[in-house]
């Protein structure tokens, strides 16, 4: 029996020696997941809440640094989730409340970092404004769609992914929503709500395997911690469902208490230490988005600044425990807006307007970026329209507009039925054939497209949405170029909401010869409206009265007056009860059928040449120009944006006036393209 005790104490002690060898031999990918579970002795409080448990584990990196990462309790045990950036030999300490701790039944404590091929995470670019990079210096330019939530007929994550990543996506925004089992704090039932202060691991799971299928897909998640709704009983409201409204138990009276409140402040702060503890090791967090769409929770207006506050401290506080400092953004926070200076690392616009390619254009007028810009979401005014055309027009003139990525269309929903797919796939061709993020350093560029075919409608619309605004003056130029539309709402005031709009919408026109001016509208308010279109001081004028209705509605009605030949003042208003929305304005026998957009660095552009009716004739014999690029010889590499291939090349010169001139290849609808200069 000794012999046998003592051979058994020897298997032990092999058995141990073995493990202990096992775990020193653990393999982690450069950026690579290392997971580690443990329990802690005693453990004591709830293990959600920093205040009772800040379990902290420490890595000793190869250059002897110390990295500290939070640790999260799955639900039965305490994990920590690291990525490496450094190859080499990496050991781990655990400290409860600042205190080191001896943890039991611990996976691993020490692993080795080798090399791989991984670009690493998601940062800006410290020499391009206007660019994303990774940690290993490659170009991160994203183009992908909206995938806030999935509902019981959408296809799921896993199948979402699978066609983004074969249409050449590589993007996606994802809300922390409760109607479908995302939210930490908020159940899908009321029955489901977690007591404030507790997380739902169900949903953490549902997160993990997100985050699992967006490695597998190459999808890089801009992940949307809170949204409007949530905290408003006006646009979307859920404040009623709320577990922390004082009506359902919880201890916010009013929904705007949330951004002031010191219980709110520091439980929305336990939720994000739990989110970077848990998801923070992905490289395939493109960002942190604090608030969708904050500014529609209407509650808050006349306390903004607790708004702003609130995001100035939530920001800083996930910058002083994310080791890997991923990206942080809110929305909207477009140039001039309340959230554009509270510290954000890139700026977020959301255009939903009847004339998108306005809205794109007009987001680059004003002084120079200090921030990159991203549209991350777009949309037809109302979701009313969302067919292929519309899609194809919006992302092509958003690629060709110097924003940091593609902009990111809202209705996931409509992309089978808007064709979506094949529009996306050829735009990821192009921006990979021709290598455009890493080409251009996305400064806009002054272009124009000229044929010998007459001249058509000039369309244009307001940038923003609802919005208080005064003393609006929109010019349209013959040559196509329309200012004063940034930032101009899409609302006309009637007498409800005046102090929003005192003044007359004024447009500037100039016609070489007679034309007709059209106001198109797209949504009345339910209380009705009397629009009046009046010429030169109401030398001429015409009205239309919309009577009250049970709710507002959408519609397509027109408002036409015709202008002689000359320098002209149009004004718009609402004499009426309440609003109508401009779907967009027209100018008919105004303009050349062709417009561009273009961006550019020094020496190479990328341009969207296309027919402002919409493709309905043939172009032959266009020529462009485009202004401000380096003297040289280029290379036009055109692209045929609907089968998604080269459609040619031509050569040339631009001179020292710095203006290049170059045949345009013939196209039904519109062409993108490349401009490089050879070397």
């Amino acid at each position: 029996m000794k012999i046998l005790r003592f051979f058994a104490v020897i298997l032990s002690v092999f058995a141990t020696l073995t493990s202990v060898c096992a775990q020193q031999k653990i393999d982690i990918p450069q950026y690579g997941k290392f997971e580690s579970s443990f329990s802690i002795p005693k453990q004591m409080g709830n293990p959600f809440d920093p205040a009772d448990n800040d379990v902290i584990v420490s890595f000793r990196t190869p250059s002897k640094k110390q990295i500290r990462v939070p640790a999260f309790w799955d639900g039965k045990l305490w994990r920590v989730r690291f990525t490496p950036d450094a190859v080499g030999q990496y050991e781990l300490t655990a400290y409860r409340n600042g205190v080191q701790v001896p943890p039991s039944s611990l996976s691993a404590s020490e692993f080795v970092c080798i090399r791989s091929d991984s670009p690493g995470f998601i940062t800006r670019d410290p020499k391009h404004i206007q660019r994303f990079i990774f940690s290993n210096g490659a170009p991160y330019y994203p183009i992908g769609i909206d995938v806030a939530w999935q509902g019981a007929k959408d296809p799921g994550y896993g199948l979402s992914f699978e066609k983004m990543k074969s249409s050449g996506m590589n993007w996606a925004r994802i809300w922390m929503t409760f109607w479908d089992g995302k939210a930490l704090e908020w159940g899908s039932y009321p029955a489901e709500d977690p007591q404030p202060g507790y997380f739902l691991t169900n949903a953490a799971d549902y997160w993990d395997r997100i985050f699992d299928l967006a490695d597998k897909n190459g999808v890089y998640v801009q992940m949307t911690l809170q949204h409007h709704g949530q905290y408003t009983n006006r646009t979307d409201p859920n404040w009623k469902d709320n577990p922390y409204n004082t009506a359902n138990g919880g201890f916010l009276k009013n929904p705007d208490d949330f951004f002031a409140d010191p219980r709110a402040i520091r439980l929305t702060k336990a939720k994000y230490r739990y989110i970077i503890a848990r998801w923070g090791y992905s490289p395939h967090i493109a960002s942190f988005e604090l608030f969708n769409e904050v500014q529609n929770i209407t509650e808050a207006a006349s306390h903004f600044q607790d708004v702003q506050n609130w995001h100035r401290e939530m920001a800083d506080y996930i910058r002083s425990i994310d080791p890997y400092r991923h990206p942080i953004t809110s929305s909207y926070s477009e140039p001039g807006n309340g959230l554009d200076k509270v510290g954000l690392d890139y700026l977020q616009a959301h255009v939903y307007v009847g004339d998108t390619i306005s809205a794109f254009k007009s987001l680059c007028d004003g002084a120079p970026l200090s921030l990159p810009l991203f549209v991350g979401e777009w949309g037809a005014q109302n979701g009313s329209i969302n067919d292929e055309a519309t899609l194809k027009r919006g992302l092509w003139a958003g690629i060709a507009s110097p924003f940091a990525g593609a902009p990111e269309y809202w209705y996931w929903d409509a992309m089978d039925k808007a064709g979506g797919w094949d529009v996306y796939r050829s735009a990821s061709l192009f921006l990979n054939k021709y290598n455009v993020p890493q080409l251009c350093a996305l400064a806009p560029l002054k272009s124009s497209a000229s044929c010998s075919l007459p001249r058509v409608s000039l369309i244009f619309g307001p940038s923003e949405g609802w919005k208080a605004s005064d003393n609006i003056r929109i010019v349209a130029e013959p040559s196509g170029e329309v200012s004063g539309v940034s930032g101009a709402p899409s609302f006309i005031q009637g007498q409800w909401h005046r102090d929003m709009q005192k003044n007359p919408y004024l447009i500037q026109i100039s016609p070489k010869e007679s034309c007709r001016f059209i106001l198109h509208i797209g949504k009345i308010a339910q209380g009705g409206a009397h629009v009046v279109v009046a010429l030169d001081n109401g030398a001429a004028s015409k009205e239309a009265d919309y009577e009250k209705s049970n709710s507002d509605r959408i519609v397509d009605e027109q408002i036409s007056m015709d202008v002689p030949a000359g320098l002209h003042t149009i004004s718009l208003s609402d004499t009426g009860a309440d609003w109508v929305v401009i779907s967009s304005m027209e100018v008919t026998n105004y303009v050349s059928p062709l417009d561009t957009i273009a961006r550019a660095s020094q020496d190479s552009a990328v341009f969207w040449v296309y027919d402002r009716t919409n493709g309905v004739q043939k172009v032959d014999n266009a020529l462009l120009k485009l202004e401000g690029l380096a003297p040289g010889q280029y290379d036009i590499h055109f692209w045929n944006t609907t089968k998604g291939s080269e459609e040619g090349t031509v050569r040339a010169v631009c001179g020292a006036n710095r203006q290049l001139k170059a045949q345009v290849l013939g196209f039904d609808g519109d062409i993108a393209g490349v401009a490089i200069r050879r070397k």
